[in-house]
Order: structure tokens, then sequence, then C-alpha cells
């Protein structure tokens, strides 16, 4: 294994796409500076960096550039709108500029681009309520093996039912998602309670997970919701306005050749590679 602690540039930067332009490049140098399998990239993270992670991971499905091949989540934190909403604390970070620049409303993309889970508001506060899929970027994690552990008593409130949502949405997908809910984690020296911390995690658990999983480049179906112009599998999509999210769904069939395309919206253009369809 080969081990990168990378940063989104400053440890408040809440994966907004600058953030996710630095740990692109960090990703990058460490494969053009050392030999690493780039088919075997995970992204672990913890609360705000599981979020990160899960988002890099949903928003980077080129199969010709960086793809993650699985991601490990600890007590995740998805949802940036329901942070500002639930934790006044943390407002002024996230209207920074470097993040989205002011609250969630009137528009709620900025936060929505970045964050795997969309929780309507009027469902607030915990537990949480109706998680609005087609505004949640999780949906791009479909083909993307995830770990997710959490304490179930976080600190927190709101948190472990992000996890469970989460867990609930990959699964409804058909995916691959192993759920680790524990119960009343204690520190590892000082024998506290530590429900949001690292020691909710059991490492080599996690790491057993992640080895026999590599990137699947070009499924032949795919999920995809895009916040920019961007390719997944064998489509690209060329945004008719941007600013806001485009959607489309596929399916190829190499044994009797035939594609299919549906759901699109907000595409100005569709590409197909065909020959990377199989066809």
């Amino acid at each position: 294994w080969a081990y990168l602690a990378v940063t989104g540039i400053d440890d408040k930067l809440f994966g907004a796409p600058v953030c996710q332009q630095n740990v692109e490049a960090a990703l990058h140098w460490m494969l053009q500076e050392f030999t690493i399998d780039a088919d075997r990239i995970y992204l672990v993270g913890f609360s705000m960096g599981a979020g990160v992670a899960s988002n890099f991971a949903a928003r980077h499905r080129d199969p010709h550039d960086l793809m993650i091949a699985a991601i490990g989540c600890v007590a995740g934190s998805f949802d940036w709108s329901m942070t500002w909403l639930l934790d006044p604390s943390v407002q002024p970070w996230l209207s920074n500029a470097w993040n989205f620049g002011g609250p969630p409303a009137p528009t709620y993309f900025a936060y929505q681009r970045s964050s795997g889970l969309f929780f309507d508001p009027t469902t607030y506060p915990p537990p949480v309520g109706l998680n609005l899929g087609l505004v949640a970027m999780g949906r791009n994690l479909h083909g993307t093996p995830a770990y997710l552990a959490w304490d179930v008593g976080d600190t927190i409130a709101y948190l472990p039912a992000q996890s469970g949502a989460l867990q609930a949405m990959l699964a409804g997908l058909g995916d691959t998602v192993a759920a680790h809910p524990v119960t009343g984690t204690l520190h590892p020296v000082t024998g506290q309670p530590a429900t949001h911390s690292w020691a909710v995690l059991d490492e080599a658990d996690l790491f057993s997970f992640l080895a026999p999983h590599t990137a699947v480049r070009q499924p032949a179906s795919f999920v995809a919701q895009l916040d920019r112009n961007s390719r997944v599998s064998w489509a690209s999509v060329r945004q008719r306005t941007a600013g806001a999210f485009s959607w489309l769904e596929g399916d190829a069939d190499a044994g009797s050749g035939t594609l299919e395309l549906w759901g699109t919206v907000n595409a100005a253009e569709v590409g197909v590679a065909l020959d990377e369809a199989g066809l």
C-alpha cells in the first residue's frame, strides 16, 4: 500500500470545486512520481473528509482520467446544506468564497454539487427525513463500492441518519456497500467516549474491503448526475445550461448490439464512444 494524506488547500474547505482541484492535483502528482496502479486508488475520510471523499469519487467518473476504485467513510457528513442550517458555528466557513460563497438559499446548487446527499429542509431537524435523490450527488457513486462506518450515538446528532441514508441509496442502486454501525465507541488510549472519531473505524476490516476492488472505467450501465461538462463511461455530456445539474442514464448490450440512453436533462449534446460501449 502507498498512503497519501491529501488536503483541499485548507482544512476548512468542504469539498467545493477548488478544494477538489487540489486533491486532484495531489493524486496526479502521486501517479507521476510513484509506481501506483491508477485503477486502485481509494479515498478514505472522516466526518467532513468523508463527505469530500465520497463527493470527489462521485464527480470523477471520466474513464480516461482519475477514477476512485472504492471509498471508506467514517462518521460522514454528506449534506452541507444541512450542516449550514443545523450548525451555525461553521456558517462563516461555508459562506466563504473558497467554499460556497453564501448560504444555501436562494440557490442550493453550489452546496448540492459538493454534497453526497440532500435532505428536504422542511424535514429537519433530526431524525432527517426525505433524501431528494435527484439532487444528491451520491447517485453518481453507482458502481463505486463503499465502506460506511458510524457510531449510532454520534455527538453530532444528525450524522448517523446521513450514513444510513447513503447506505440505502447505494443499496437501492444495487451497489456494493458495507455498513458498519457501532455503539459506545471509546478512545483507545483514554477510554473516554469517542463516538465522533476515527476510533469508530476497524482499519484492518476497511483495508480488507478495499483491496479486491479496481476502478470500473466503462461499465455497460450507468446512472449519471453531472454538475458540469463531463464524461461517464462511454457517454459525455455538454450542458445546455451551466451552473445546474444534467442527468443521464445509459445501458449498452454488446450481445444484441443495442445502446439506450434515457432520463436526459439539460444536455445540449450527448456524445457516445461506440467502441468503448462494446458496439
